[in-house]
Parts: C-alpha cells; structure tokens; sequence
C-alpha cells in the first residue's frame, strides 16, 4: 500500500470467526512480501487478546518431535507449512499444518521428498505481545 517500494506487501485479516468458543470473534492475520511472512492468530476473551505466532508454534513443535534433521547427504528445501489450520474440538484448540521436504543430491538431482503434517495443543501455543 502507498509506494511502488511496498507494492509487493500483503497484509489483513484473513478470517474472522469464534476459534476458541468464548462468543467473542477471534480473527487470523497475515502479513509478507517476497523477503518474509507473518502469520497470527489473534484470540480474544472478555480479559483481552493473546497473540498466537503460527510459525513459530510449528516450528517449535516440529522440533521438539523431530529433533534431527532429514539424510543430510542432500540439500533439503522446505515449502514451509502449508494447509495451516485450527480445529476445535473437546473445548480445546489444535493448531495444525502440513510441511513438504524436497530433497536436492548435491549434483542437482531430484532426491527424496517427505511430507508431514503435524498437530500442536492449545498449551504448546507460542504467544508474542
């Protein structure tokens, strides 16, 4: 918005609904231009609002199941985390994404591909202020 410097910024509300069941509208927000992203959920109560970081929550719980990286005798690209969601169910929010590792040999030949979807309690959220 405004400059032909900022042409390629996205940002705004994405979706607007009640996630965590209080009666009170929650709403997911994205940000990114073609150097980075941000992705929010913002939960709101009668107290206040916390600030849910998608990224960093899966981020963080991918690392904490899967300690090591992929075969490291190929370069390994990631799509990042795709097909991100919350689900309710039970009371209780679920965060839950899907991540794609495309592997490259080192003489540029197509090498393995996994994919894993994983799935990170309402506790394990990373909040940001």
């Amino acid at each position: 918005m405004g400059t032909t410097a900022s042409e390629y910024w996205v940002y705004g509300l994405v979706r607007e609904a009640d996630f965590n069941g209080d009666g009170i509208p929650d709403f997911s927000w994205y940000a990114g231009d073609d150097t980075s992203e941000q992705k929010l959920v913002v939960l709101t109560s009668p107290n206040g609002y916390r600030k849910v970081d998608v990224e960093t929550t899966l981020r963080r719980e991918w690392r904490r199941r899967f300690p090591s990286e992929p075969d490291m005798d190929q370069v390994w690209d990631t799509t990042g985390f795709q097909a991100v969601k919350l689900v309710r169910g039970g009371g209780r929010l679920v965060l839950q994404g899907h991540v794609k590792f495309e592997g490259l040999w080192h003489d540029d030949t197509p090498g393995e591909t996994y994919e894993h979807s994983i799935r990170v309690r309402e506790e394990r959220f990373v909040y940001i202020r």
